[in-house]
């Protein structure tokens, strides 16, 4: 089986977070993942992934509220269509397919996008601590460093209970 056939018959459920403690990410979407039934991981992505913030529009409608509304899981509330709102190609200008109009939720990310950041964590196991910490611009005495590394190769294992080698989905992702 290839790495394409593999990551597609990966299953995921994902349950929408508001926070990971001992992280920096203010303004991310967290999720909470688990893959095949018995992998779980927590997932963040960054409020650009949803919303084109380089929008001509982004300064005019997207306030911080707005901004902390849709961080803490509510919908987006000023998205109105006509009347001073947004026409639906503004809409579609503005924001993602993952935010859904009707709605205003987001839909999950995909499996080969939670694989993709997976792999690129898990090569952490081809360094020594002190080495990632040059390459990554971390501080070698730092705690939180060594936990992020720590977390780093965590991933690394999930990877390989996945039944993926670190360096097929290395090549795979090679180009993405």
């Amino acid at each position: 089986m290839n790495a394409q056939e593999k990551i597609d018959s990966i299953s995921m459920t994902a349950e929408r977070i508001m926070e990971r403690p001992g992280t920096d990410f203010k303004e991310a979407v967290h999720w909470k993942l688990t893959l095949n039934s018995r992998i779980t991981i927590e997932y963040s992505e960054g409020i650009g992934h949803f919303i084109n913030i380089q929008h001509r529009l982004w300064n005019k409608l997207i306030t911080e509220n707005i901004k902390k509304d849709f961080l803490k899981g509510n919908k987006i509330q000023i998205i109105q269509f006509g009347g001073g709102g947004l026409t639906l190609k503004e809409y579609r200008e503005l924001f993602t397919s993952r935010l859904d109009w009707k709605t205003g939720h987001i839909t999950p990310p995909a499996v080969k996008d939670v694989l993709f950041s997976l792999t690129q964590d898990a090569d952490a196991i081809n360094y020594t601590f002190e080495n990632w910490c040059s390459n990554y611009g971390y501080d070698s005495d730092s705690r939180k460093a060594e936990g992020t590394y720590k977390a780093c190769i965590e991933n690394f294992q999930k990877i390989r209970a996945l039944g993926f080698a670190l360096e097929d989905l290395q090549e795979f992702f090679q180009d993405y």
